[in-house]
């Protein structure tokens, strides 16, 4: 693994500049309440929504989204893990906020605000660095995702060229990338279910308790940022289960090692919950929409629509697929995990309507964000020196970066969606429309919106960025080849 250190750093530097360049900010109403939840904590060291700021008489649709707490505050009942963990970013984009005038902005979010004007609200909220600086937490955590993944497809094939590829795959041709660039709770679920899993097999190979911690650690956050992802908790314990009794381990101890941290996360967010609502198991979601009963449509549209295919959307998951065969036949306890975890929230959103219509600032099924990691495992067994396998895997790359481009170099707008096919009712399944090429087509007629563009100070720290990226990709392509050539000459040592 050491061999591999300058790979994993020059390929983190990549990913982490090519995200922070792309960034496209807050995009949502969700967006904007973690966002004003984090200042909240940073200016009045309260975890509650700012004071004054809602009020349920005037916007009722409000209680979608927060509930009053037994103190008279008002809470937001999305999960405090996203607000928690963008704190040191947030207090950056502070900092650099008070080295400047940025009053005639807020003016004008507020004013925005009390008119009703979420669009323009946003518009100048993603002018504060603070603003710009939470976001940078989402490419910071993706960029490390991508680290893990390497990592992990290194340990499965030992080979430095196939990790690389298999990681640029899914940093470059997935909808990871996109994702890097706003303010939603994907990213950190995503970087810390799949460290969870990492961990979970690093254990099983080395059978060190520290990887047993870090793994029920980041079970534990991914929990605490988005309440859906302990579907993945019972798997996590599967594993663990069948790999301690494969090899004879101490399960019931690994277990126990693994629950700490687990069950000490799970403990404060059940305080927290009393404290706010008088009971610990009060989390607020009662509200939200459940169980619609649409399971075959909205199952199959995340599946093999043009409007939220997962497949559509991450072209290199079709990679995925055709190296399961062998990935079975050489590591069958892992393809069962994350098949099920990834089956499982597949079934789970299919119950949400709202999970595959087509929703403006949604790329693809930001639902299953969380599980593209686990189904692109497999690819790093399919790539290899066979003309036709190289030819496959770089078209798709090919196609899967100008789909990630489309979206990648400005925002995710309804409004092309709407002039491009007419008003769209979201009831309904648009199994035939997507938001590929109203987006393609917006972009090739100069639609191009970057933050590096706002002012000449910005253009040339991002053009600096851009530079320290390409020279990151190339540095690692470099080390790649030598690596893959010292492993060659070890071989034919031996």
């Amino acid at each position: 693994m050491r061999k591999t250190n300058q790979i994993r750093f020059s390929l983190f530097v990549y990913f982490l500049t090519l995200y922070i360049v792309t960034i496209q900010g807050i995009q949502s109403g969700d967006n904007v309440f973690h966002y004003e939840r984090t200042q909240n904590i940073l200016k009045t060291h309260s975890f509650s929504m700012p004071e004054g700021r809602y009020d349920f008489n005037k916007q009722p649709w409000l209680r979608s989204w927060m509930e009053e707490g037994k103190d008279g505050r008002i809470y937001l009942i999305l999960p405090d893990g996203l607000s928690i963990a963008s704190i040191p970013f947030s207090f950056l984009g502070n900092f650099i906020e008070k080295t400047g005038n940025y009053d005639e902005y807020r003016n004008k979010i507020n004013e925005a605000w009390e008119n009703n004007q979420p669009e323009r609200m946003i518009y100048y909220l993603n002018k504060l660095p603070s603003s710009f600086f939470s976001v940078v937490m989402n490419s910071f955590l993706l960029a490390l995702t991508i680290i893990v993944f390497f990592k992990f497809c290194y340990l499965l094939t030992n080979s430095p060229k196939k990790a690389f590829v298999s990681s640029i795959l899914l940093g470059n041709a997935t909808i990871l990338w996109v994702y890097s660039s706003n303010f939603w709770t994907q990213p950190i679920v995503t970087f810390c279910m799949f460290s969870a899993f990492y961990f979970l097999f690093r254990f099983n190979r080395e059978d060190n308790i520290k990887y047993l911690l870090l793994a029920g650690f980041f079970a534990g956050y991914s929990y605490i940022s988005r309440y859906a992802s302990i579907l993945s908790l019972p798997f996590f314990v599967f594993y663990l289960i069948c790999s301690g009794w494969k090899e004879r381990k101490s399960i019931v101890k690994n277990l126990a090692i693994f629950s700490i941290p687990l069950f000490i996360i799970l403990f404060i967010q059940m305080y927290w919950n009393f404290y706010r609502f008088g009971s610990p198991l009060h989390l607020g979601v009662n509200k939200l929409p459940f169980l619609r009963k649409c399971f075959i449509p909205y199952s199959t549209g995340m599946l093999f629509s043009l409007s939220r295919s997962i497949f559509v959307f991450s072209p290199p998951l079709i990679l995925g697929l055709l190296g399961i065969k062998k990935f079975i036949k050489e590591h069958k306890l892992e393809f069962i995990s994350i098949t099920v975890i990834s089956l499982s929230f597949i079934i789970f959103y299919s119950f949400f309507g709202f999970g595959i219509s087509l929703i403006g600032s949604a790329w693809g099924p930001r639902y299953l964000v969380p599980i593209t990691p686990f189904l692109l495992l497999p690819v790093c067994l399919f790539i290899d020196e066979i003309r036709w396998n190289k030819i496959l895997t770089y078209s798709i790359l090919s196609l899967g970066f100008f789909i990630q481009f489309a979206a990648g170099f400005q925002p995710l707008q309804r409004e092309a969606i709407d002039k491009y096919y007419g008003e769209i009712n979201l009831s309904n399944i648009p199994f035939l429309k997507t938001e590929i090429i109203p987006q393609a087509k917006m972009l090739f007629k100069g639609g191009f919106h970057l933050w590096m563009f706002d002012s000449i100070p910005k253009l040339i720290i991002g053009l600096i960025l851009l530079g320290i990226s390409l020279y990151s990709l190339l540095y690692c392509i470099y080390k790649v080849k030598k690596v893959g050539e010292e492993q060659a000459i070890d071989f034919t040592m031996d």
